[in-house]
């Protein structure tokens, strides 16, 4: 009989831990427009440089895209008919979400930023936000093995 309720007691001890860590996974952390323009830089944001330029331009122009938000309003799609191809990803491929930061042995945050575009219930653009799209420094380890 000891040995069941200790071997329950594990298992539950497990199923507790699980949980615990299943809220670092489903976090979701943003970065404010001040602490964008500090991390980033700040240059305004045009829809066709936007578009065209590079992960660290786009990093440049993301605080004044959250600023300004042009696309409120505006179905989800046509956010991809503005800015493109989107490199980024956040729970579904009709969020438009573009990499402003990409983890790299050279990013000692082992994370990766984007600019995701949250939609309201008829999937117009509501709301964009800096994202965290990846949340431990253990997995760029795993990811470097690998390689």
């Amino acid at each position: 009989m000891k040995i069941v309720i200790i071997a329950v007691l594990i298992f539950m001890g497990g199923i507790f831990v699980g949980i615990g860590g299943l809220g670092e996974i489903t976090k979701f952390t943003t970065m404010s427009i001040s602490e964008t323009k500090q991390k980033f830089g700040y240059v305004p944001f045009v829809e066709k440089d936007f578009a065209k330029g590079s992960v660290e331009l786009r990093a440049k122009m993301a605080a004044s895209l959250v600023e300004i938000n042009p696309y409120k309003g505006q179905p989800l799609h046509s956010v991809y008919d503005k800015l493109g191809y989107s490199d980024g990803f956040y729970f579904s491929n009709k969020i438009p979400a573009y990499m402003i930061q990409n983890r790299s042995e050279g990013n000692k945050e082992a994370t990766s930023w984007q600019v995701i575009f949250l939609a309201d219930e008829g999937e117009k653009v509501e709301e964009v936000v800096v994202h965290k799209n990846c949340c431990y420094k253990n997995i760029g380890v795993i990811l470097d093995l690998v390689k």
